[in-house]
């Protein structure tokens, strides 16, 4: 770990802060790596290394970023190193063979040399896809939720556009017979039915047309099922589809 001790010395951070990431780096505690600033990978620990599926740290050590991890965390690098500023920052990996895709919080820090120019980049992941996949469920529930309210207020927006006309439209029914035409050739509707069948279909409950016909729960009832009979329908849905 040479190239650990390396780096850690050309870093412009306090002791303490070297010692914690030497504890976190030798304990597993976080996958760790360090490159110069052109993103060839000089070191890294364990856990990286399992992280980017590789065997030893020949198959680390020179190798760049971009060629071995997610394209995002060499672009993410490289706003550290140019911008010469330590950022956190959350990061990506490729999808495993199990459909696995994990997501990380890493802290990039800029490596300087005794004069403070930028030599590499010091980074440090923690793994936090669980707490990612169950935020990410949380704004999918709330999306949908918020979808839902929408489609209802929807609906109940123009049920009650639909019912500002309603008075008008059943105005115009006065007569007692009214005959269908295409497929229910030869069939007819009574006046109660029409008008039950229009209020169906602009979204009225069974005790709202009661209450815009004048009549009572059941004789509406009564009048959807004569409906369903005449047109063949199994469901009040299929009465709206027609109507």
């Amino acid at each position: 770990m040479s190239e650990l001790i390396t780096a850690l010395n050309s870093m412009a951070i306090e002791t303490h802060a070297k010692d914690l990431i030497s504890s976190a780096v030798f304990n597993q505690l976080s996958a760790t790596y360090w490159m110069n600033n052109q993103g060839y990978l000089l070191g890294g620990n364990n856990l990286e290394l399992e992280i980017l599926n590789l065997q030893s740290f020949s198959e680390l050590i020179g190798r760049h970023s971009i060629d071995i991890s997610h394209p995002t965390a060499w672009a993410n690098s490289k706003k550290v190193i140019e911008a010469n500023q330590a950022m956190v920052i959350e990061e990506k990996a490729f999808m495993n063979a199990q459909g696995y895709e994990p997501y990380y919080l890493s802290i990039k820090t800029p490596m300087r040399d005794k004069l403070g120019r930028v030599t590499g980049l010091f980074g440090m992941s923690v793994d936090i896809t669980e707490r990612k996949q169950a935020e990410l469920a949380t704004i999918a529930a709330k999306e949908k939720a918020e979808s839902a309210l929408q489609t209802k207020e929807d609906l109940e927006r123009n049920a009650r556009k639909k019912s500002l006309l309603l008075p008008n439209v059943l105005s115009e029914i006065k007569a007692k017979k009214y005959y269908l035409t295409g497929r229910f050739k030869n069939t007819y509707l009574t006046k109660r039915e029409a008008e039950s069948i229009i209020c169906l279909a602009r979204g009225l409950s069974i005790k709202q047309i009661g209450k815009v016909l004048g009549v009572s729960d059941r004789t509406v009832e009564s009048c959807i099922d004569i409906l369903k009979t005449k047109l063949n329908c199994h469901h009040r849905s299929e009465l709206i589809e027609i109507a």
